[in-house]
Order: C-alpha cells, then structure tokens, then sequence
C-alpha cells in the first residue's frame, strides 16, 4: 500500500522550520525601514543642497562678496520630504522675524546659506586672503520637526569671471 500524505511529525517539523526563517526575516524589518528612512533623507538633502549651490553659482560673484546684496541667497527656504521648495504664505515676515506659525503646512525642511568672506588659503609666501577670488559658502539644512538635527555642508565658490 502506498503513502499519499505527511504525517503530523513531517508538518510539525516544516512548520517549525518555516517558522523560524520567517522569524529572522521579520527581525530585519526595523533595520530595513530604518535604512529607508535614513536613505530618504539623503536624498532629501541632496536635492536641496543641489538646490541652494545652483543658486549661489548663478549668482555673480561681485554680488556673494557683499552678502547683503544678495538677501535673495542667503534668505531662509522651506522644502517638503522629498527636497521640493515650498512656498512661505503671502503676508509670512521673511529672515529672522519667521516664526513657526509662519511655516508652510508642507515644509519638512528648512534651509539657509551663509557667505564666509574670511577664507585663507596657503600660499608660498605664507597665506593670502582669497575673498577676490574664493569664497566659502555653508549650506544648513534642518528638519522642522526636531531643530536640533541639523546638517551644515560646505562649499568653496569660485569666480569664474560672471
């Protein structure tokens, strides 16, 4: 007579292996969530970044040595998840007068860029100030739920003779 089924030993025994890799694959889980939120950010991040440097290297050099002749660089941005500017509301105080109220409902991050004028860079001869020719740009970029967290990148910015 011949055997057509498992005995329950057999489908214990699968189950139990089954289990236990399922087991390990939903321990990975968290990590890999994790590493998508994290990579999600990055990109965020490059997006803006990517954003903000275009705008300093359009604008012409004579104007990012005197910072105040460009408020329109060095002005506060907002962005949503995925690095898209987003518009601040009409009426919204622009700078250092924002306050949170003032944020657009679909901003996740904010960002801002400084022009440091006071760059040194060796020479033969020692050191020589080089604001006629390099600057250095400092992009920040901060996630609105949690100010703390913020990311600083800096940039050296040439003139290019524009």
């Amino acid at each position: 007579m011949r055997r057509h089924a498992f005995s329950l030993i057999e489908v214990a025994m699968a189950l139990g292996i089954f289990s236990f890799a399922i087991m390990g694959l939903i321990g990975l889980l968290p990590i890999g969530i994790m590493a998508f939120k994290k990579s999600k950010i990055a990109s965020a991040q490059a997006n803006i970044l990517s954003q903000r440097l275009n705008e300093v290297n359009q604008t012409p050099f004579s104007s990012l040595v005197d910072a105040r002749l460009s408020p329109k660089i060095t002005r506060l941005r907002f962005y949503n998840e995925e690095g898209v500017g987003v518009d601040v509301p009409t009426g919204a105080k622009q700078a250092d007068g924002l306050q949170p109220s003032d944020f657009p409902a679909a901003a996740v991050y904010a960002s801002s860029v400084s022009i440091n004028q006071s760059l040194n860079i060796p020479t033969t001869g020692g050191t020589a100030s080089a604001t006629d020719s390099v600057l250095k740009a400092v992009v920040m970029i901060t996630d609105i739920s949690s100010p703390v967290s913020a990311a600083k990148f800096p940039a050296l910015i040439s003139n290019l003779g524009k």
